[in-house]
């Protein structure tokens, strides 16, 4: 199972592609939405780690982006961003609608465990 991680920051690339390594995995890494559609083009995905702050496009734009061309795709959203709530629910209720399945805690909630459960529900 192909899977694309999509965040700037690269602790966080390089701790999920070894996390999906383990868990038998075929990762992927983008830095930005431009370098993730690129991916999406040529290799494809079947889940997408999708961090909601990357440089060049707002998560949300990315995640509609992916939507409309890879609707089978699993998309979950995962951001570590401390904003207040209301921002945060409006972004909630877009990507919602978008048809991403949601992880709004810290990246190192984001378990092994957690991961595999994440993707396999």
């Amino acid at each position: 199972m192909n899977l694309l991680i999509v965040d700037d920051d690269r602790a966080v690339r390089e701790a999920c592609r070894a996390v999906a390594q383990s868990l038998g995995f075929s990762p992927h890494v983008a830095e930005s939405a431009e370098q993730a559609y690129r991916l999406l083009d040529s290799r494809g995905a079947d889940v997408i780690l999708l961090d909601l702050k990357l440089p060049g496009a707002r998560g949300l734009d990315a995640l509609q982006t992916i939507r409309k061309h890879r609707p089978e795709a699993l998309v979950i959203v995962v951001t570590r961003t401390a904003c207040c709530a209301k921002p945060l629910s409006r972004a909630r209720a877009l990507a919602i609608s978008s048809g991403a399945r949601l992880r709004w805690k810290s990246f190192i909630a984001l378990s092994p465990r957690r991961l595999r459960a994440r993707i396999r529900c």
